[in-house]
């Protein structure tokens, strides 16, 4: 596998990931700052996805490095043309200049950690009370966090945004008189600040985007 093979390989998981998240080429261009004609060029495969670039797309995305990353070769796969300590290199210096942010998955765990509900449940048709209180706090840890957005949450939890988004505001008026909401809310803002480690081994990935 070549460097070229390699760009095909993060450049086509990373549109796969967009389009599966539900995010639009314009939302991801105004939250990376890449310029949108840029950005457009970049997953059509006419530009190259520098390390910055793409660990700012991958921000945005809610997604890691390994989400897009070729597979290590086993004993009968390919002889990538490419050092391992020149692909540490690369990617410690991304992940310095990149420091991993808290992503919309980071999110939905901690509400279901609070919520005691799983994954399963929360993306659910049911309107119980329980989940959708959920549904509405993971809305809320997200405001803020220019990386994400409403619409990457509603992909995981199968809502529509503005749904979310009215549920977030009902939970809102209900705040100053409930207390047990109260302690709830400053649970999952507390482990939702602390930032994940980051994701996989640059020791276990081959290859480079430079």
């Amino acid at each position: 596998m070549t460097k070229g093979t390699i760009s095909d390989h993060v450049r086509l998981a990373v549109r796969r990931l967009r389009i599966e998240r539900g995010i639009l080429v314009r939302e991801v261009a105004e939250r990376t700052g890449i310029p949108l004609g840029s950005y457009s060029c970049l997953e059509a495969g006419n530009y190259k996805i520098n390390t910055d670039n793409l660990f700012r797309i991958l921000h945005v995305l809610g997604a890691s490095i390994d989400q897009v990353w070729p597979a290590a070769p086993g004993k009968n796969g390919p002889v990538l043309e490419v050092s391992d300590e020149y692909v540490r290199k690369v990617l410690a210096r991304a992940r310095k200049r990149n420091p991993v942010l808290p992503s919309v998955q980071d999110a939905v765990d901690v509400v279901c950690r609070v919520y005691g509900v799983t994954l399963e449940e929360l993306s659910s048709p049911s309107r119980v009370r329980r989940l959708a209180e959920a549904r509405a706090v993971a809305s809320m840890l997200i405001e803020g966090q220019p990386h994400l957005s409403k619409s990457q949450l509603g992909h995981v939890v199968q809502r529509d945004p503005s749904t979310l988004e009215h549920c977030a505001n009902r939970l809102r008026k209900r705040l100053p008189e409930d207390r047990q909401l109260q302690a709830r809310i400053e649970e999952a803002r507390n482990l939702f600040s602390r930032k994940p480690p980051p994701n996989g081994n640059p020791q276990e990935h081959r290859g480079s985007m430079s």
